[in-house]
């Protein structure tokens, strides 16, 4: 079988801790994505494999028949109310994106503050 959201799936496992939820905003990372981009900030392939992940994800569509099988093995999420999940996995992208355009000065802490780290 074709994994192709393996990193995705790895990234969203660090949403589904009990009270982490996407509590991410444009302007800043939630918990769940500030542990994922401090693991990153060790190995920032992860990052790379994660973010095109999500690109296809949202340009192919969450309900698409091609992906459903690799969507079906995804952590489920829940949005925060009136957000969807795919305006969610934008958010997450946009970070994705900054990280990877400047991983030395994205470097967090490398302190872990969930069990997920």
């Amino acid at each position: 079988m074709d994994d192709r959201l393996h990193e995705l799936r790895q990234l969203l496992q660090a949403y589904e801790q009990p009270g982490h939820a996407f509590d991410d905003t444009l302007e800043a990372t939630g918990t769940a994505l500030s542990a994922y981009l401090r693991v990153a900030a060790c190995a920032p392939d992860r990052a790379a494999q994660a973010a095109p992940e999500i690109k296809d994800l949202l340009a192919l569509g969450l309900v698409n028949e091609v992906i459903a099988d690799d969507v079906d093995l995804l952590p489920h999420i829940a949005p925060p109310p009136d957000v969807g999940v795919e305006d969610c996995l934008r958010v997450v992208l946009h970070h994705l994106e900054r990280f990877l355009a400047s991983p030395a000065a994205s470097r967090p802490s490398v302190r872990p503050t969930i069990d997920w780290e």
